[in-house]
């Protein structure tokens, strides 16, 4: 059993979440991204947001402080628990809802590494939905996703990478018109219908 996030737990989150940005925000800043918005601040909003070939990406920054609980892994056995990452949806609803400029970068800290999922992980691929019981001043449900983080190609070992998140732009830009099924690294090949 998954016991319910308390107040404290949303707290300390919070202020782990904020050494990964500013640590993003030093990324982007020293790759010479001096125009970007930071939305960091704001509850409604990604963190960040680059212009990159005239056309604005939006990133949102998370990190994975902890492999899954046993009761969260239950819901996705086939997955090891240190390759699974759970996302708000609301934060997964916002990223998609950029039509192609919204993007996740992870922090795994069990994994150092961090992890960056664009519009093709988050939609196409295969997740897990399920609701989590949350305490704040009142006790509430909250949706969540889980995702397998072997679905993105985009990774880099120890610190940020931003070159890495550049490639996933390009490749993002160039997928947008081939007619054949995208592929991630952790799924089966898709069967082929029709002769």
């Amino acid at each position: 059993m998954t016991r319910a996030r308390q107040p404290a737990d949303w707290e300390t989150d919070l202020e782990r979440g904020r050494q990964d940005e500013d640590e993003f925000r030093r990324a982007l800043q020293d790759h010479g991204f001096g125009l970007f918005r930071d939305g960091t601040g704001a509850f409604q909003e990604l963190d960040f947001c680059v212009d990159y070939r005239d056309q604005p990406r939006w990133i949102d920054v998370k990190g994975k402080w902890s492999h899954c609980s046993g009761g969260i892994s239950a819901l996705w056995p086939e997955v090891p628990s240190t390759e699974l990452m759970v996302v708000d949806e609301t934060v997964f609803r916002r990223v998609v809802s950029l039509g192609g400029a919204g993007y996740l970068a992870i922090h795994d800290h069990p994994g150092d590494r961090w992890v960056y999922l664009g519009p093709w992980e988050l939609t196409l691929s295969e997740n897990r939905r399920f609701q989590r019981r949350e305490h704040r001043s009142t006790s509430f449900l909250e949706g969540k996703i889980l995702l397998d983080l072997r679905c993105s190609s985009w990774v880099s070992e120890g610190g940020i990478d931003i070159p890495t998140l550049l490639d996933l732009f390009e490749a993002v830009d160039s997928a947008l018109d081939i007619v054949d099924a995208i592929e991630f690294p952790n799924e089966p090949p898709l069967p082929v219908l029709g002769h």
